[in-house]
């Protein structure tokens, strides 16, 4: 739709000014088996060190192939191994519930990732600290879907908020709508609103405060241009 074209253009053009990603981080020990349970080159099972336990499909005494690994923390990771070390997508299920799924080359997560918290809601973009960070679309159970930038699991930076055939587009800080935006209705109806403290308006007296930031403002710092 037209609102959605309006904020991957902005988006699209603010990629190069975003920092760049953090290095993928490990999330368990590599795969190195202590001992073997069963022997043959087939199907078994592996003690892992800091008392993991393997099962799956193992070569040459490590796990290859597909396979299962129970962490002593409760934490469960199933999917793709190669030379006893995660490689090729694979699904990460955390104590309280929580998945993160995602492709892995050697025991470190790389790309985006699909996350889907306990609660319902199911994240998909980059993440950092199991925490949504970088550029992502977030949906939750009432219907509603953020498509955005965040910063340690808040909404942080230009987004689009959809829920029930209305769309907000602007600038968020620490969650909240922050400064300009705009709302669209099903119908296509575009109106100007300023936000502060995730509150926003398109009174008069609002628009009379835009105003009065812009002459403040240089052109180039104006948070979002149409």
């Amino acid at each position: 739709t037209g609102m959605k074209a309006i904020v991957f253009s902005y988006l699209a053009m603010t990629v190069a000014l975003a920092e760049d990603p953090p290095d993928s981080e490990p999330l368990a020990d590599t795969v190195v088996p202590t001992k073997t349970l069963e022997t043959p080159d087939t199907l078994g099972e592996l003690l892992l060190p800091g008392g993991g336990v393997y099962r799956g499909e193992i070569f040459e005494h490590m796990p290859n192939g597909k396979g299962t690994i129970s962490y002593p923390n409760g934490e469960e990771y199933e999917g793709h191994f190669l030379e006893g070390k995660k490689t090729g997508g694979g699904t990460l299920r955390l104590v309280g519930g929580d998945q993160l799924s995602s492709f892995w080359v050697d025991d470190r997560r790389m790309g985006d990732v699909i996350y889907r918290f306990v609660d319902g809601r199911v994240y998909e973009g980059e993440l950092k600290a199991k925490n949504p960070h970088g550029y992502g679309v977030m949906q939750y159970p009432s219907g509603e879907t953020y498509t955005g930038y965040w910063a340690e699991g808040k909404r942080q930076g230009m987004g689009l908020v959809e829920e029930s055939g209305r769309s907000f587009i602007g600038v968020f800080e620490n969650n909240q709508r922050l400064g300009k935006g705009y709302e669209v209705v099903t119908n296509g109806s575009r109106k100007a609103v300023w936000c502060e403290n995730g509150q926003c308006s398109s009174s008069l007296f609002v628009r009379f405060a835009y105003f009065l930031s812009q002459l403040r403002l240089d052109k180039d710092a104006v948070p979002f241009k149409p």
